[in-house]
């Protein structure tokens, strides 16, 4: 028999697998027009597009969206892992939009991500619904418009769900991360036909891209390994189609060396420096996150692992029910769904079922030993995974249904269900989502940058501040006359090449590679050197942020209100991390300059012991 031809009637007469539900009655139907699941798909990349345009931020939004425009923006390298895809994607990006606001041209980017990623998805939902993977007997074709309604209205429900949708609204590099793994999806789903080669490496290349941009493409190896070696085995070729996956995903990794040959061109943006193969190896397991990600013990595991299960009914719950406890039971409902359909896939379809399962089990061990504020972003592509599951078991249920009561007569009204759900969470999410109105980045960087004299320089604390008048100062190419010290990176010994890049101010500031440890040697590092050289040089000196020490010893004075306190209870960001809304000019202090660093140690300490409510240390320090 030629290969691809199978005997008539073979799939028809198929016993069901067990546990799927026998196949019911059915006229044979032509195969759906991919014309029109082409329509459909554009239709719902569009609609998701839309409202996520309209819900964008305006520009570089709080966060690392600005840091992000920065390195796309200068070809530079941002924080580990340095995600070389998604920052010379966002380069050409931005070159092909040069008319637009750089931050608002890569919150685009976000946009197009995600809208065709819901399109991809639809293709996915509707190949599940024309053939159930879970039940090989069940070949009925449904074709035109109305057919696609839930497939339409599943694709709709993904991407209005919380994480989906607010991750089209900013500059981040998940985004590229979701479209690249529903391409994925989509390479890897099949109805058991042999694949070969060319198969196997373009599933390999979408991983491999995935693993360019961010480490969160681990939650598809396994569906990925398993589905070569189905492949593999199904064409007679055990060896040759998983060798040529992996060579497909080995081969982008390679995007990689743009990281050291970029980092010796010193760019202005260069976080880690990993010219040499030492700082390499630091960007790429995480450099100093690493700790903040891996230090997990068995109760932050347990919080994790209920903060996972609660992420999923987050995604779904109206904002005013959203409580712990609500998300708590929604989230099992849906995880419970979810694994009893791809458990019954994989009772078909091994390698999808399982594999899939995996996805599930990976992310929500990110969500166990990761501790990061933005661990949701890592659960994305878990949400694709849990709607194919939801999609078998919903088939599975009508499938036992019509069993027992007959073939149910499903209209157009019951096909639309999926579509309206879709709309209420379109209601109910839009107000919590909505950043459109939140120009604020811009607002607060602009104002700090006219406040500042020539020459001056300005403390920052944390990642809101310092991105924040990057992008003013490497993107926008404002005042760059100015020196932005980050004090956060004091102790990061790549942070002395930042002030050797061309262009930037020659002023004293002392890098150490090491460990702060406790806050006293933080303040006597960054009073000893950088604060009290630059004063005593004759350098306006400002912070962004506040700091006893400074009220104490420097005079910290409010110079210029940089937001108003209303924007601080409005803000979709979390207040936590927002930056101060006062600048703060800081005046020199002569005897303090006279200590040693011994002595400053000393002097510091002294007034940290101070008992609380206790009279000022007299002034200025002998």
């Amino acid at each position: 028999m030629a290969h691809g031809k199978k005997k008539p009637g073979r799939a028809d007469q198929a016993a069901p697998q067990a546990g799927a539900g026998a196949a019911l009655p059915h006229e044979p139907t032509p195969p759906p027009r991919a014309g029109a699941g082409r329509a459909v798909a554009g239709a719902v990349a569009a609609a998701a597009g839309l409202i996520y345009l309209t819900t964008a931020a305006p520009g570089a939004w709080w966060g690392d969206g600005q840091e992000l425009a920065c390195a796309a923006w200068t070809l530079g390298i941002p924080h580990p892992t340095g995600y070389p895809l998604y920052t010379v994607l966002g380069h050409l990006w931005l070159k092909g939009l040069a008319h637009l606001d750089p931050g608002r041209a890569l919150t685009l980017f976000n946009v197009v991500c995600q809208a065709v990623a819901a399109g991809l998805l639809f293709r996915l939902f509707q190949q599940t619904l024309v053939r159930d993977p879970a039940n090989p007997a069940d070949q009925r074709a449904r074709a035109g418009v109305m057919a696609a309604l839930p497939a339409a209205g599943a694709a709709l429900i993904v991407a209005l769900s919380r994480t989906v949708w607010e991750q089209a609204t900013f500059a981040e590099v998940y985004a590229l991360n979701y479209v690249l793994a529903a391409g994925l999806l989509l390479a890897v789903w099949h109805d058991g036909a042999p694949r070969g080669p060319r198969h196997a490496a373009a599933a390999g290349v979408m991983l491999g891209l995935m693993g360019l941009n961010h480490y969160s493409c681990v939650a598809f190896a396994p569906l990925a390994a398993l589905v070569l070696l189905r492949w593999g085995r199904g064409a007679g070729q055990p060896w040759r189609i998983p060798l040529a996956g992996v060579a497909g995903f080995v081969i982008p990794l390679a995007g990689y060396l743009y990281l050291p040959l970029r980092a010796r061109a010193n760019p202005p943006l260069n976080w880690g420096d990993p010219s040499s193969l030492r700082n390499l190896i630091w960007v790429l397991s995480g450099g100093q996150f690493r700790e903040l990600r891996m230090g997990a013990d068995q109760g932050s595991a347990a919080g994790g692992l209920l903060g996972w299960i609660g992420w999923w009914g987050y995604q779904l719950a109206p904002g005013a029910y959203a409580t712990p406890g609500v998300c708590l039971v929604v989230g099992l409902i849906v995880l419970a769904v979810a694994i009893g359909g791809l458990i019954l896939l994989a009772r078909a379809r091994w390698e999808l079922g399982a594999g899939l399962l995996a996805t599930l089990a990976l992310t929500a061990g990110f969500g166990m030993f990761y501790q990061i504020p933005d661990i949701d972003a890592y659960f994305l592509p878990a949400a694709p995974a849990a709607a194919l599951g939801w999609i078998v078991s919903v088939r599975w249920a009508l499938a036992a249904l019509g069993r027992r009561w007959g073939e149910l007569p499903l209209g157009p009204l019951s096909r639309a269900v999926p579509v309206l759900v879709a709309g209420a969470m379109l209601l109910w999410h839009y107000p919590r989502l909505n950043k459109s109105w939140d120009d604020a980045p811009a607002v607060w960087g602009e104002a700090v940058m006219n406040a500042l004299p020539d020459g001056a320089v300005v403390l920052t604390g944390g990642d809101a501040d310092t991105y924040c008048l990057w992008y003013q100062q490497m993107v926008l190419g404002r005042r760059k006359d100015v020196s932005i010290v980050g004090s956060n990176f004091i102790f990061s010994g790549w942070y002395a090449r930042y002030f050797e890049a061309e262009g930037r101010p020659r002023i004293p500031v002392a890098i150490r590679d090491q460990a702060p440890g406790h806050k006293l040697t933080f303040d006597v590092a960054l009073f000893e050197g950088t604060i009290l050289p630059n004063l005593a040089a004759g350098r306006p000196l400002f912070a962004t942020f506040a700091d006893p020490l400074f009220a104490e010893y420097l005079r910290a004075e409010p110079v210029e209100t940089l937001l108003p306190a209303s924007y601080y209870e409005q803000s979709l960001y979390p207040a936590p991390f927002l930056p101060a809304p006062v600048l703060y000019r800081l005046h020199d202090n002569a005897p303090l300059r006279a200590l040693s660093g011994a002595a400053l140690a000393r002097e510091f300490e002294r007034w940290y012991r101070r008992p609380p409510g206790s009279a000022p240390v007299p002034r200025p320090p002998r």
